[in-house]
């Protein structure tokens, strides 16, 4: 069972996920230096929540499963095609008639230009199930992947226990796909929840792995700097940090700093974030390029102010929807 302790841990995970998603889709143009010691570190860093979001998301699919698996598994998807499937469709749906919108009317933008080069070859289903119009919904579509996957990746975990996890792991450092690290991730948490193992650690033990997953996280950073690795092997190497924040969340006793924030209440309008950001982002970052390159200073103003000022508004905005028009923004969230 996940106790209220938990239950705002993975809320606060989930925030931190959804949040931290923006700064890797953030395209200013800024000081060399400033990318080099800042921009670049802190998106490596970034990248550590997308494992430890596919693992919850393993985790919680498979709380509290005893007997009758194939239907619960079942159900679990037939959920996921309203909170998954329903908003990944529409909002893309919704980003390419965007883009028809523009160009019927011969408004020239980065926008227009940006779709163009990507995806002029590609038709209407490959944008959405294969190469995503907006592009950041890759992630959803990869948790509709994995949804799918679960009833044969419980057998094979059931079976094999963690060998078939060890399997998982070399494979998606090897094999050049996001999709088998996000697999890999979702069956890592897949593993756990089927197992019935605590997610909660006790502070001392927390402080030892922590120190020893810290040390992992700064090598992660450096080597990716340097070596550039590919995307598959840099999501499998950001577990080491994912596992470093867990456990940091118990040492600062954030739990106990948190108690009376209900998480779970403003959630979903981070999600509203994470679906909404990357248009209007994208404006902006090629708008304010101009002025964020010339100079250190003008750099660090411009990329906090775009970081917070995105989030603040595109939140604000589904708060508004949510208040005036519920069941228009339950819709665009996935019943959320």
């Amino acid at each position: 069972m996940i106790d209220n302790r938990l239950s705002n841990k993975i809320a606060f995970f989930h925030i931190l996920g959804l949040l931290l998603v923006i700064p890797i889709h953030i395209t200013l143009k800024v000081d060399p230096a400033f990318a080099h010691f800042f921009v670049s570190p802190f998106r490596i860093f970034c990248h550590a929540f997308q494992p430890i979001y596919f693992g919850l998301a393993g985790f919680l699919f498979f709380q509290n499963f005893n007997e009758d698996i194939l239907d619960k598994c079942k159900n679990k998807i037939m959920n996921r095609v309203k909170s998954l499937f329903v908003p990944y469709v529409l909002w893309n749906v919704m980003a390419f008639g965007l883009y028809l919108l523009l160009v019927r009317y011969g408004i020239k933008s980065y926008l227009v230009d940006n779709f163009q080069s990507l995806y002029a070859s590609k038709n209407i289903f490959d944008l959405i199930f294969h190469i995503p119009v907006d592009e950041h919904l890759w992630f959803i579509q990869d948790l509709i992947v994995v949804s799918i996957l679960s009833y044969p990746l419980y057998y094979v975990l059931n079976k094999n226990k963690w060998y078939s996890l060890l399997v998982l792991v070399i494979a998606s450092v090897f094999i050049h796909q996001t999709k088998m690290a996000s697999i890999t991730s979702f069956a890592i948490g897949a593993y756990v929840g089927i197992n019935k193992r605590d997610l909660l650690v006790s502070a001392c033990k927390s402080k030892i792995l922590c120190i020893s997953c810290i040390i992992g996280s700064i090598a992660v950073i450096f080597l990716q700097l340097i070596f550039t690795f590919p995307m598959n092997t840099l999501f499998m190497l950001s577990w080491i940090t994912a596992l470093s924040l867990w456990y940091i969340y118990d040492v600062m006793h954030l739990d106990r700093r948190l108690c009376s924030v209900k998480m779970g209440g403003v959630r979903k309008y981070f999600f509203f974030v994470y679906l909404a950001h990357d248009p209007l982002l994208s404006i902006v970052c090629h708008k304010l390029s101009v002025w964020s390159v010339h100079s250190l200073e003008n750099s660090i103003i411009i990329y906090f102010l775009v970081f917070i000022g995105i989030i603040t508004l595109v939140a604000f905005l589904g708060f508004l929807i949510d208040k005036y028009f519920h069941r228009v923004f339950a819709f665009l969230t996935g019943g959320r």
